[in-house]
């Protein structure tokens, strides 16, 4: 699949060429909440995510507005920012766990450190993604992640 995006925003204009296909959602929607504080990665991501797949995105800036919409959307899968001024996405995986929260939780950051990898994991995360890096790599290997952790959890659900 061939998508051509094209996303203004009042920094700059974003203009990237996606050609790849993805790959095990098999027709079924997942349902996404991404929390960053950044609102044009939020944009660029859902603009992304949901023309070369079958997502459906939601966003929020902040992990209290998360929280909220949580309280009134059921999600497969949420995809956070490590960095946030608040609580930051350490925090926000590490109290969903300590309330029974077993939701899928990528954590999607801007820092490579094998600490934070460490943490996230070991909190009970799916995956610790980087979002540095081409566009086309970044967001293969999102939704990658996205698909393996929703798939991983929908088999627990069979079982």
């Amino acid at each position: 699949m061939k998508t051509r995006i094209k996303m203004d925003s009042s920094m700059d204009i974003i203009d990237s060429t996606f050609s790849y296909s993805v790959g095990i959602t098999r027709g079924s929607t997942i349902r996404v909440l991404h929390v960053d504080d950044d609102a044009c990665i939020l944009r660029i991501s859902k603009l992304i995510l949901e023309r070369t797949g079958s997502y459906q995105v939601e966003t929020a800036l902040s992990v209290e507005e998360a929280i909220y919409k949580m309280g009134k959307v059921e999600y497969d899968v949420i995809v956070s920012d490590y960095h946030m001024p608040g609580k930051d996405g350490l925090q926000f995986l590490k109290e969903l766990r300590e309330n029974g929260n077993r939701i899928s939780f990528v954590l999607f950051s801007g820092e490579d450190r094998d600490e934070i990898r460490s943490e996230a994991l070991s909190f009970g995360a799916d995956g610790y993604l980087i979002k540095i890096g081409s566009p086309e790599t970044v967001y293969r290997e999102l939704s990658s992640g996205i698909e393996s952790a929703v798939e991983r959890a929908r088999t627990e659900l069979r079982v």
